[in-house]
């Protein structure tokens, strides 16, 4: 698998013409929403977690839909 930078979506435009997925950007988001899921475990406030929880349960669902197409819808 491509480290992030490395061809795997992200580009504007390419050869084809159309907008990949940003995967890396993805992928980076839910792992900014799971460490805040966490802290927000410590802490106790768990409005917060489930809100960061429902936010990464759509986000997978987004990139599972985006590998499933070939990667050829824009990130959301």
């Amino acid at each position: 698998m491509p480290v992030c930078g490395e061809s795997e979506g992200g580009r504007v435009g390419g050869i084809s013409g159309g907008v990949e997925y940003d995967f890396c950007a993805a992928r980076e988001r839910v792992m900014e929403l799971t460490a805040l899921y966490r802290r927000a475990g410590h802490t106790g406030d768990e409005a917060a977690q489930q809100v960061l929880r429902s936010l990464v349960d759509e986000l997978e669902r987004e990139i599972a839909a985006a590998h499933a197409a070939g990667s050829k819808i824009a990130v959301g």
